[in-house]
């Protein structure tokens, strides 16, 4: 009874109303199993992808009975999903395989006589064989032993009237990971192995596509860009220059706490990250030196003089009076100027330096022309 206990549990909040994609997201949020499987894995393979078994997968159209669903007139929960579709749809197997089971049984079939089901061996993307059970079928098109393709169609859906007449035509779909069963409904003995069908197509049986993008700002370099699968651990590493040391990574500006030089993640999105680097030591003033003659028409030296930051370094120099510059001096890779005096009066003299790595000090002082 064990197993029927955990299922009791994970579906009791299952609300039959909602529509069968509701219901299956909060599986994926819960990961509800049964039997076998713990969690999300990572995917390892490449270009795999599965066919719906149907068209409009997993939509029940109206429901009939979703995975987990209890029925009480079979006294169990239901073990696959049902999707209500018209006779002669067709049904497909998803992957390639082989098919364990074709017959006419009365368990799939009404009143009016048995239905066709069938059991194929699939192989998951981690080489993983599961079991595909395809149920309430008319005009098998497979039969035991018999390799198919992922697409061919096996089967149409057949007519099924229930217990008061009504005619609901829909293929019940199941998968089982340990062993072929024709089992509908859980018990002591028929559960094991059952899993959300759709739930575990869309995560062993398909593969989704990250690019990652790590770029490096001035100072250092960056590895560990590529394309990876959703799910799949990437390491991205920043190695800074001499005289740099790593600062933090950043997606669209915002710095990723925790995220070191090499740092390791899970990859779930398309991203363009950056590393960026500063100076061991820092940029700063440490004056501007004023030296010759302040007479009209003489000329006068200015240096400005820099500590830290990284070179090569760019500077400017400017000379202003009341708004209006009387000299300009940029770019130079000289951090001294020569400017011969033109007007008398105040004057303001503005030098810059950037250093390599984009930081920028400034330094300003009037002097008086005579």
């Amino acid at each position: 009874m064990k197993a029927l206990y955990s299922i009791k549990k994970a579906m009791a909040s299952i609300d039959a109303k909602k529509t069968l994609k509701v219901a299956l997201s909060a599986l994926v949020a819960v990961m509800i199993f049964i039997g076998g499987l713990n969690g999300i894995v990572p995917m390892k393979a490449l270009n795999f992808e599965y066919v719906p078994p149907i068209e409009n997968f997993p939509d029940t159209n109206g429901g009939i009975y979703v995975f987990g669903k209890y029925a009480p007139e079979w006294g169990g929960y239901h073990l696959a999903i049902d999707m209500r579709r018209p006779i002669d749809t067709p049904v497909y197997a998803v992957l390639d395989g082989t098919v364990v089971g074709s017959s006419y049984m009365q368990g799939f079939g009404d009143k009016n006589g048995p239905g066709g089901v069938i059991i194929i061996a699939h192989e998951n993307k981690y080489g993983e064989t599961f079991y595909a059970l395809y149920g309430h079928l008319k005009d098998l098109e497979v039969t035991k032993g018999q390799t198919v393709t992922k697409g061919q169609r096996i089967a149409k859906v057949r007519d099924l009237v229930n217990d008061y007449g009504k005619s609901n035509p829909h293929l019940h779909f199941g998968i089982n990971t340990v062993r072929a069963s024709y089992a509908g409904y859980t018990s002591e003995s028929n559960s094991a192995g059952f899993v959300d069908p759709y739930i575990y197509l869309e995560q062993n049986c398909t593969t989704f596509y990250c690019d990652l993008t790590v770029t490096a700002g001035k100072g250092g370099t960056v590895s560990g860009s590529g394309t990876y699968e959703n799910g799949e651990m990437a390491t991205i590493t920043a190695t800074p220059k001499e005289d740099y040391v790593f600062e933090g990574w950043y997606e669209n500006g915002t710095k990723i706490e925790g995220a070191t030089a090499s740092y390791a993640y899970q990859v779930r999105a398309k991203q363009t990250l950056q590393a960026k680097f500063v100076p061991k030591t820092q940029l700063t003033s440490d004056g501007l030196d004023i030296s010759g003659s302040l007479q009209c028409g003489d000329e006068v030296s200015f240096t400005f003089n820099t500590i830290g930051g990284i070179s090569p370094y760019k500077y400017a120099m400017y000379v202003l009076k009341d708004g209006e510059i009387l000299y300009r001096n940029y770019p130079s890779s000289s951090n001294t100027f020569v400017y011969k005096t033109q007007i008398e009066g105040d004057c303001t003299v503005v030098a810059y330096c950037i250093d390599d790595t984009g930081r920028k000090v400034s330094e300003r002082k009037t002097i008086t022309i005579s």
